[in-house]
């Protein structure tokens, strides 16, 4: 089992394309690791800036991708933290 860091995290588990936290997890831990390693590997790769949090319209899931999310509109500036 590979020595995870969150750069090699985020390289593996989170893409361009927006996906949900719980999907990210749960591929985690299909491929082998616990969902705690795999959440805390979350936490510092939204930290390290190698992850970044999407809101998405009317849900409150947390989706994640590699890159932050455009601004779309002037009034909506915090959309990427």
């Amino acid at each position: 089992m590979p020595a995870w860091t969150p750069e090699t995290f985020a390289g593996r588990f989170i893409g361009p394309k927006p996906m949900d936290k719980a999907t990210i997890v749960a591929t985690a831990r299909a491929d082998g690791m616990t969902g705690r390693l795999a959440e805390d590997l979350i936490r510092l790769a939204i930290q390290a800036g190698r992850a970044y949090r999407w809101k998405m319209p009317r849900t409150n899931v947390v989706h994640l991708a590699d890159t932050p999310q455009p601004i779309i509109g002037e009034g909506n500036r915090d959309v990427a933290n």
